[in-house]
């Protein structure tokens, strides 16, 4: 089997546990970099499961109706587009303080000082700030970082390796965020290089990740895990 049909047959078995299909045209367009991406928010989504998020999880669509088809967005888009019915995972975590709401998209835009819109492959966000985005009719919304909880830059490659230039480029989009710990760089494969240079910045990163790297797969569901823990301390 291909790279592709493998990520397309864990996602696909991953959704079905949430009572969940992909959306057709989805499953024909995705290609492996886009398949990578929601590969690993159904490693997240399995971490917020085991932080005791209430379940069932559920997915809406655009206009904030619940839908059991999901479609994800395959490039880089606004919230509040209408022009498809793209779908969002909606996490409620009980605390002592109320209930946290949160929201996980794929693939949307969101601006932090710089007021450069960028691109979070993986955003986890307060619902609150998924509303807001999803009320605004007349343009195009763009999620505001710091309402940004958790994000993930997911990088795949099946020929070659993740390049040095993508580490920095994650390091300038952590900059321009103010993320102080809340994003994770991830990737496929491995670079010895963009290894030493995250972790002289401290960044937080897996590498290696595959259906089949059972040890990496559990060191970043840890991490999303203790992330959504501290969440919800703070609550």
């Amino acid at each position: 089997m291909t790279l592709d049909s493998d990520l397309l047959k864990q996602i696909e078995l991953q959704l079905k546990r949430l009572k969940s299909t992909l959306d057709y045209s989805y499953k024909n367009k995705a290609k492996a970099n886009d398949l990578f991406e929601a590969f690993i928010l159904t490693i997240l989504l399995d971490a917020a499961i085991r932080e005791n998020v209430k379940r069932p999880i559920y997915f809406e669509d655009t206009s904030g109706k619940i839908t059991s088809d999901i479609l994800f967005r395959r490039s880089p888009g606004y919230i509040n587009n209408p022009k498809n019915k793209y779908t969002h995972a909606v996490l409620v975590f009980p605390t002592k303080g109320g209930d946290l709401e949160l929201e996980v998209h794929l693939a949307i835009y969101a601006v932090g000082s710089s007021k450069v819109p960028q691109e979070c492959d993986i955003a986890v966000l307060l619902r609150t700030e998924g509303k807001r985005c999803r009320n605004v009719k007349a343009k195009n919304s763009i999620a505001i970082s710091t309402n940004i909880v958790i994000g993930v830059e997911c990088k795949c490659h099946e020929s070659s390796k993740v390049a040095l230039g993508s580490g920095r480029s994650f390091l300038g989009l952590v900059k321009d965020f103010s993320t102080n710990g809340k994003y994770f760089f991830v990737f496929n494969n491995e670079k010895p290089s963009v290894e030493k240079m995250l972790s002289h910045y401290e960044q937080k990163w897996e590498h290696n990740l595959s259906l089949t790297s059972t040890k990496e797969i559990d060191r970043l569901r840890n991490l999303f895990q203790d992330r959504f823990k501290i969440l919800k301390a703070k609550f």
